[in-house]
């Protein structure tokens, strides 16, 4: 058979749903073979947002997420995306051509092409940390393409970069094989001797002690959350997420929130008091503890996660757990249950009071103004009105502080931040792919105007595939972080104030549902469109007021991963 063809049974195998991007010339013959396949491939407009509409497929079901580039350019044309999915180690994989094999005949015209459309892919994956594939042959492609399929499943995502001949050349096809689910890779059990440290920290710190229980995504991923709920109760812990993780612990009467630079006052004045703190699956980056400084000095710290490298990375802790999520929070509840351990700690009414008592409509001044709408006021107003259960994607900027605070999910798996390379305008791209794995629920992208003209082209794609998504466009007319830091240095900032046109307007002549929102009251009057899944992208221009300044801006978050 034809290598295209064993590619695309490869891909089918794998159980892979969708095929995004833009082929090459050379990757035509891929293309019919998927669609052959029961694969329909997805056209987009930018090859960047095809490999983020991948990620967002891979992280809203688990599937693999797979994009198909042009050769030369076109592969150039991902490194944004591609610098993303390696940061997120997302299960993605970008198949695109390569120069052809060294054997082939020196013959002038494919020379040139060469040379015209040449770039150096090893070295562009390097430059981003993306595993490079290239088979050498049509004896090892078909192998080569197995183990890059698995290898992404494992969460290292991998440029498979196919010399351009070898797509019509005959294979053999290989043993049929069990499908390749998404693999977490596998940690060991706790140590006993670690869960014995733990047990008698908290039996050293019983009096008055007051702990908290950090759920990260691991912990969510492994299916810890119920077990350390159980824990949390055990030891009068009050319970945290971090924001990857966020709505974890929903409805419990001691679910503290999101902890860091997006916790609510209540929480971050719990978590000043902390004597203790059980972080499990959470990496502790600076924005999860404030630079350090969202737990007291003293609180020992106990860390657990499945990758070793990830313990003490940035916080020491006082004991670190290689280990899965689950197994830790099972052994030492057990271990705490032999020794009929328990503690109402930060279990008390008052502490559950104030958690409940705590309304985010009455934590600021609406600074609504004639023709602007103040972001708080618009997020909590959206939060009300949009469906539950939908899925929320937020793109980089000054608007996402707003929106991580203010615009909640049901569920972690319903959050989706593809900002983990710090990049504006990946959004786009991860709301289409987390709309096509999930069709049967609204989807909401929140984004600057800044990130939306970035991925314009694309809003295109959603409207053609007639996607329930709805675009929440936080439009300050600016870059609207880099206006703030200016300001706040008194330095002139009239050169990243850019003016953009109706986005309503642009919106309904790219065949959405455009809309224009100045006001609490605009929102309300769409209602009745936004309660349910839209039959085609909405997109909402939101005249956001540009002289707020979220609290959690002030994070210097340059200077404390420079330390």
């Amino acid at each position: 058979m034809r290598a295209a063809e064993g590619i695309a049974r490869e891909l089918a195998r794998c159980g892979v749903r969708h095929v995004f991007g833009i082929p090459g010339k050379e990757s035509l013959g891929l293309g019919v073979e998927l669609e052959r396949h029961g694969i329909p491939f997805v056209a987009a407009r930018h090859e960047t947002q095809a490999v983020m509409m991948a990620d967002g497929e891979w992280r809203a079901s688990g599937r693999l997420g797979v994009a198909l580039v042009a050769q030369g350019a076109g592969l150039a044309n991902t490194v944004g995306g591609l610098a993303c999915v390696a940061r997120a180690r997302s299960g993605v994989v970008v198949i695109s051509g390569d120069l052809l094999r060294s054997d082939v005949g020196d013959e002038p015209r494919a020379r040139a092409i060469q040379r015209l459309k040449g770039v150096d892919p090893r070295t562009l994956c390097a430059a981003v940390d993306v595993d490079y594939v290239r088979p050498a042959s049509a004896d090892v492609l078909l192998a080569e393409v197995r183990a890059a399929l698995e290898r992404a499943a494992a969460g290292r995502p991998v440029s498979l970069n196919v010399p351009s001949d070898l797509f019509s050349a005959n294979v053999e096809g290989l043993p049929e094989a069990a499908r390749t689910p998404r693999q977490v890779p596998a940690a060991p059990p706790p140590d006993p001797r670690a869960i014995e440290e733990t047990c008698e920290l908290l039996t050293f710190l019983t009096a008055g002690i007051r702990p908290v229980v950090l759920a990260g995504r691991g912990a969510v991923r492994a299916g810890a959350v119920p077990a350390l709920r159980r824990l949390a109760e055990r030891i009068g812990a009050v319970l945290a997420t971090t924001l990857l993780a966020r709505s974890a612990f929903a409805g419990d009467a001691f679910d503290a929130g999101v902890c860091g630079t997006f916790a609510s006052p209540v929480a971050s004045e719990l978590f000043a008091r902390a004597d203790c703190v059980i972080a499990v699956g959470a990496s502790l980056n600076p924005f999860t503890t404030y630079g350090g400084s969202i737990f007291p000095r003293r609180a020992p710290l106990i860390q657990v996660d499945a990758d070793a490298s990830a313990l003490g990375r940035y916080v020491d802790p006082a004991i670190g757990v290689r280990a899965d999520a689950r197994a830790f929070a099972d052994a030492l509840l057990a271990e705490l249950e032999r020794r009929s351990y328990s503690s109402r700690g930060f279990r008390t009414p008052e502490v559950a009071a104030r958690i409940a008592g705590y309304d985010a409509r009455t934590s600021f001044t609406d600074a609504s103004a004639d023709g602007y709408i103040d972001p708080r006021t618009l997020m909590l107003e959206l939060d009300r009105i949009l469906p539950r259960g939908r899925a929320v994607v937020i793109d980089a900027g000054l608007h996402l502080h707003y929106a991580a605070t203010f615009l909640g999910v049901e569920r972690p798996e319903d959050f989706i931040f593809p900002i983990d390379s710090l990049a504006v305008g990946l959004g786009m791209g991860a709301a289409i792919g987390a709309a096509v794995a999930r069709p049967e629920r609204t989807t909401v992208l929140e984004v600057g105007d800044g990130g939306l003209m970035m991925s314009l082209g694309d809003l295109e794609t959603a409207v053609r595939l007639r996607l329930p998504l709805v675009v929440v466009v936080s439009n300050d007319q600016a870059w609207g972080a880099e206006a703030q830091h200016l300001e706040a240095l008194g330095l002139p900032d009239a050169f990243v104030h850019v003016p953009t046109p109706s986005l309503a307007e642009v919106a309904r002549a790219l065949g959405a549902d455009g809309h224009t929102v100045a006001s609490a009251a605009d929102v309300r009057a769409l209602a009745p469109l936004l309660a349910a899944p839209p039959e085609r992208p909405v997109l909402l221009d939101c005249r956001v007021h540009p002289g707020i300044r979220p609290a959690s801006f002030d994070f210097d978050y340059a200077g404390v991963f420079a330390k």
